[in-house]
């Protein structure tokens, strides 16, 4: 077999096991018997020890360096790049740690899952301790100064402490002025206007109509319902998630907006390199900027609302008949500190962020022990908020990224915020704007608009490369908190 088909052969192969196991998770957080948990873990964790035996074996290095020698096209190029990379990533951490780590997060992941309702941290935390344990076996087997580098480079390649650290505290420091003046004092009154019933059945309906709206092809994906929303799956195969609230609309529109922006990314790859290194989403961030982009820049806006106000009404069967548009839009877009995560205004929402960067860190560095972490939680949740959590369900426990040992990924929530008004700054220059877009129902222009800049491009360049090329500058705190001040100028 020749160089070039035996890599493909090699890497598809590798794509097709880690598929699996994300069809598998899927499964395990949407329909799954409850009773199943150890028995997945089982099985994830053997998929997960097959595909990284494979990536980290000798047959990969003599393919990958059979195939360096012969790349020649800027796919090429970038398949090998990325495929050395990986292995040298991949080689450096023992396969029985990840085998280890996939079976531990299916068990506390299920385990979270029994006990955040009841806010019962004594029973969760010692299997959340298992899960940190071995994160932090994994961070030890970088070659930099700071463990934490290695998990973050995982969901942004490339990405350091050292260039986070002043990033977030100048977004910070902006954010937290920007919540002194923008916070709305009319709260009550504006929860009350979109806080109205709407049964999960038209929910849904409501949620599929935006998906199509913006491109979302259900001939290769769907969309269910699950605890956590998200996302998974690639190109034909795209599988989303939202959640319902019955008096609450937005919990499941903007979920759903959100990952229908994951979900589109996914679908607009280049199919005939999806399978292969180069081929896949060029980073977390990225990812992120793309469901933000589509669930705030887009869904928040005033033009999206001016188009499609009267068109939720009548889904919702006419539940805000008696809400304005400008109370609605008001609604959607009040200012407040907050206890949950994925339902924070656009103002406050990275602060969330950097609280639990911060915190990681201190979890990776081994400065925090697991025990002392929900007081530490509280404690500095005052700090950036003004606010305690009432429960632990609505502290540390709310999110289900630690449980599955997803530690390093939540500072590209924050990225993906900075990279969206960048791209916003630059599509606006480039098209029209956003406002006049979304008003003459131009979503498809502006899928289309994002799919060509960003999606096709996948990791044929590095996400900071990527970057500069989509928006001609480096990436930057300042066109996201421009774009807030902008808006919220207009809606104190």
């Amino acid at each position: 077999m020749k160089e070039k088909e035996r890599f493909y052969k090699f890497f598809g192969e590798i794509h097709d096991i880690l598929e699996a196991q994300q069809i598998l998770e899927w499964d395990q957080q949407v329909i799954m018997p409850k009773g199943s948990s150890e028995q997945r873990a089982g099985v994830i964790s053997t998929l997960a020890e097959i595909a990284h035996k494979k990536l980290t074996s000798e047959e990969a290095e003599e393919i990958i360096s059979n195939f360096e020698s012969k790349a020649e096209t800027n796919w090429e190029k970038a398949h090998s790049r990325e495929a050395r990379k990986m292995y040298q990533k991949q080689k450096k951490i023992p396969s029985s740690l990840i085998a280890e780590r996939s079976k531990q997060a299916i068990i506390t992941q299920s385990i979270w899952k029994k006990t955040k309702p009841a806010s019962d941290y004594k029973t969760f935390l010692p299997y959340l301790k298992k899960v940190v344990d071995i994160t932090r076996e994994i961070a030890k087997c970088g070659d930099g100064d700071q463990p934490y580098d290695f998990l973050l480079d995982e969901y942004e390649p490339f990405m350091t402490i050292k260039e986070l650290d002043p990033l977030f505290e100048n977004l910070k420091k902006g954010l937290k002025e920007f919540v002194k003046k923008y916070s709305s004092t009319d709260i009550e009154q504006r929860k009350k206007a979109v806080s109205k019933f709407v049964s999960i059945q038209n929910q849904e309906k409501i949620c599929r109509f935006f998906l199509n709206e913006m491109g979302f092809d259900f001939e290769r994906g769907r969309m269910d319902i699950s605890a956590h929303p998200f996302t998974t799956g690639t190109m034909d195969d795209v599988r989303m998630t939202t959640r319902y609230k019955e008096y609450y609309l937005p919990a499941a529109l903007f979920g759903a907006l959100h990952e229908g922006g994951h979900s589109l990314y996914e679908q607009g790859l280049d199919r005939e390199n999806f399978k292969f290194p180069a081929g896949q989403s060029c980073s977390l961030g990225l990812h992120e900027s793309q469901s933000r982009f589509w669930e705030n820049i887009i869904g928040r806006s005033r033009g999206f609302w001016e188009r499609y106000y009267e068109e939720v009404n009548n889904l919702s069967d006419k539940a805000f008949n008696e809400v304005s548009l400008d109370e609605f839009y008001k609604g959607i877009n009040c200012v407040a500190p907050s206890f949950i995560r994925v339902e924070a205004d656009e103002v406050t929402y990275n602060l969330h962020i950097i609280l639990r960067y911060e915190i990681e860190k201190e979890l990776i560095n081994e400065n925090l022990n697991i025990e002392d972490l929900p007081l530490v939680w509280n404690d500095k949740f005052f700090d950036f908020f003004g606010i305690k959590p009432p429960t632990f369900a609505e502290g540390f426990m709310q999110d289900i990224h630690w449980s599955i040992g997803l530690i390093g990924y939540f500072p590209t929530y924050a990225l993906g915020n900075l990279y969206s008004g960048m791209i916003k700054e630059t599509l606006e220059k480039e098209l029209s704007p956003i406002y006049e877009l979304i008003k003459n129902g131009k979503l498809k222009e502006i899928r289309n608009y994002l799919k060509e800049k960003i999606h096709l491009k996948a990791r044929l360049y590095s996400p900071k490369e990527l970057l500069v090329r989509v928006t001609s500058r480096d990436m930057s705190e300042v066109p996201f908190l421009n774009y807030l001040k902008n808006k919220y100028n207009f809606l104190i």
